[in-house]
């Protein structure tokens, strides 16, 4: 799909017995940005990530679960992929309260911030 100056590609995720469900890679001339949805590890999630210079990305709960990515996942991803920024979204409160240390490509966010 194409919107001015963006190319959009959506992709279908797993979140479960939510369908459809979709992830974005969206693609100006010069950055990508990839976005999750809501849904736990699939191959199209794996897509995603590789195409994308930066992600929004479901960071639900502390571990994957049948709907979610969890911050286990992001983890791996980020770790996996330290030239990429992960911005984590739909982030719950025992994510917010774990208080784990990421790695210094991945940012749980806040409502207003910005980068």
């Amino acid at each position: 799909i194409k919107i001015k100056n963006y190319e959009v590609t959506p992709l279908l995720v797993d979140h479960a017995t939510m369908v459809p469900s979709y992830g974005l890679i969206v693609k100006s001339k010069t950055k990508t940005l990839g976005f999750s949805g809501d849904s736990k590890t699939c191959a199209n999630i794996t897509r995603i990530v590789k195409a994308s210079d930066i992600l929004v990305i479901d960071t639900s709960y502390l571990t994957e679960c049948i709907f979610h990515m969890g911050l286990d996942t992001v983890i791996n991803f980020a770790n996996q992929y330290p030239e990429k920024l992960f911005l984590g979204t739909h982030i719950s409160d025992e994510v917010r309260d774990s208080h784990q240390k990421l790695p210094s490509n991945l940012h749980l966010l806040n409502d207003g911030d910005s980068y």
